[in-house]
């Protein structure tokens, strides 16, 4: 089977500063490919199939218009699918299987990871009468894998629940009058999910609303829970401080969320055994990822942002304290006052039951996905 190194698609980059390697796709489909948002893995574990977007500036944005393209290892045959057209970072591959399921306006949709598959209908969009157009954030299944879960927004509400990919049944667990995205099925619990309070627009008036701070005890009300048929469940956060871009430990046994004043200082865990919230890795985190066993994690920063800034992709070893740059400089092709329609931040993540880390780069002058081997960041950490 082909890798990343072996391929045809895919260029090798050294970084200048730290010397590591990491292999870019050539832009061959589209002139912008990216990573999937960082908790959805977009390769399955064994390797072989690989899936990432496809944008065509200046057509779409990153709310609506880009498709997916597929590497398959074992032929090193490339894919464009411009049927799978998707709203938000919607796409989500089953890492067993290779088969993808996406969002459009109208519902959810599976497609085989094989050129020449039909396009197969799963479930109609429940939220459509009344809707921006979004189902869900970014799909994530049940731990049975019987269910995706959704977050969409009707009217002046938004909601949450479950979808069953049996026979596209789509049951309510909870709807509020403020913003809820983000949400994320346990990796083990069938009936719990992690899901976000975030900022939003109203769509009548235009007023820009923030994330709620609870007056009792300051609370900054980012994080929550809710399990099947019960309320939710709102989570303190590290010291008081403020937390976005959370995601499930692979166990279960924690979160993670990146946290921090305004600009944020590192990666915090709440422990859903002990109640412990705690830093776990001291270094600036936009987004960030864990391995299976927590014991290595992956992070993209900033200094400044804006859609499309300044950014670099970091690796860091838990086992040894030690951090070092995949990415050590990942520059602007935008501006702040012309800044990227299509959400082009790194959002690295572990994939391929974790032998790569997938994220998104522009050292190479084009808006390109990534894969930078796992195995040289820990001896080069040790």
């Amino acid at each position: 089977m082909y890798t990343p190194k072996t391929s045809s698609h895919f260029t090798p980059y050294q970084d200048p500063v730290t010397g590591v390697v990491t292999y870019i796709l050539k832009n061959e489909l589209a002139p912008l490919t990216q990573s999937f948002y960082f908790v959805n893995p977009s390769m399955t574990e064994d390797g072989r199939f690989l899936w990432f977007y496809c944008a065509f500036p200046p057509s779409g944005s990153a709310g609506n218009g880009r498709t997916l393209g597929l590497i398959d290892f074992e032929t090193d045959e490339i894919v464009h699918f411009p049927e799978t057209q998707f709203t938000s970072s919607s796409p989500a591959v089953d890492p067993k299987t290779g088969d993808l399921y996406w969002c459009n306006s109208k519902g959810i949709y599976k497609h085989a990871p094989k050129k020449g598959a039909s396009v197969v209908f799963v479930a109609s969009n429940p939220f459509l009468k009344a809707s921006n157009g979004r189902m869900a954030t970014h799909l994530t299944f049940s731990a049975d894998r019987t269910e995706l879960f959704l977050d969409g927004d009707m009217g002046d509400r938004w909601h949450m629940g479950s979808l069953r990919l049996a026979d596209g049944i789509y049951t309510e667990w909870y709807s509020r009058d403020y913003c809820m995205d983000h949400a994320q099925f346990h990796p083990t619990d069938k009936d719990l999910v992690l899901f976000a309070e975030d900022l939003w627009t109203d769509k009548i008036t235009g007023e820009h609303h923030t994330v709620r701070t609870r007056k009792s005890d300051g609370r900054y009300l980012r994080l929550w829970t809710i399990r099947r048929g019960e309320e939710p469940v709102s989570y303190p956060v590290y010291e008081n401080h403020l937390a976005t871009h959370e995601w499930w430990s692979r166990q279960g046994e924690k979160f993670y969320y990146c946290g921090g004043y305004k600009h944020n200082t590192g990666i915090c865990s709440y422990n859903m055994n002990t109640g412990e919230t705690v830093m776990e890795v001291l270094s600036p985190a936009w987004h960030g990822h864990s391995c299976r066993d927590d014991s290595l994690f992956t992070l993209d920063e900033n200094d400044e942002f804006w859609r499309g800034c300044p950014s670099r992709t970091a690796f860091y070893n838990k086992r040894t304290e030690k951090k070092i740059y995949i990415i050590s400089d990942n520059p602007s092709l935008f501006t702040k006052e012309q800044p990227s329609d299509y959400h082009t931040d790194p959002h690295p993540q572990f994939t391929a039951d974790d032998r790569y880390i997938a994220h998104t780069t522009t050292v190479l002058g084009a808006v390109q996905f990534a894969l930078t081997p796992v195995d040289q960041l820990i001896r080069m950490t040790q």
